[in-house]
């Protein structure tokens, strides 16, 4: 018998630095879904994919910390991160 846990990762300020500091293709690749929250904000991974998420947020005169937050519980939930 096979059981699964479901494991959610605390969203603290370490996650949140550590998801602003990633590229967008490197969190699209570990949590897929992110790209959900990206699209909603006109970020692909031609327009800024090989970039920092904070930085490509700022590029694109988007306040970065609320689409961080949205990021990071996506990404809390993720079994790739």
């Amino acid at each position: 018998m096979t059981t699964s846990t479901n494991y959610t990762l605390p969203i603290t300020d370490e996650l949140l630095g550590q998801i602003a500091n990633r590229t967008i293709s490197d969190l699209v690749e570990h949590a897929p879904g992110t790209m959900t929250v990206f699209s909603m904000y006109g970020l692909d991974m031609c327009c800024g994919g090989g970039l920092p998420l904070g930085e490509a947020l700022t590029k694109h005169g988007i306040e970065p910390e609320p689409v961080v937050r949205q990021v990071a519980t996506i990404v809390s939930e993720s079994q790739g991160w």
